[in-house]
């Protein structure tokens, strides 16, 4: 529910923010998809090793490789 309510703010949010960032800070929002990836993989691994829920762990790896590989982020 969060997720989406954020997902939903940020949809109508980012293209009116988007246009007040420097172009100088490009370099700086590179590294977000590393990032991203991580939380990714950490939080598929959280919920395998703790829950023991195989589709959470296929769910977040296709998910971070998603993001990383497909350009997402």
């Amino acid at each position: 529910l969060v997720t989406g309510v954020f997902g939903a703010v940020a949809l109508f949010l980012l293209p009116k923010v988007l246009p007040l960032v420097p172009a100088s800070s490009d370099s700086l929002f590179a590294a977000t998809k590393p990032v991203l990836f991580g939380l990714a993989l950490g939080a598929a691994l959280h919920l395998f090793w703790e829950r023991w829920n195989f589709w959470a762990l296929l769910t977040g790896l296709a998910a971070g490789i998603l993001l990383v590989l497909g350009g997402v982020a």
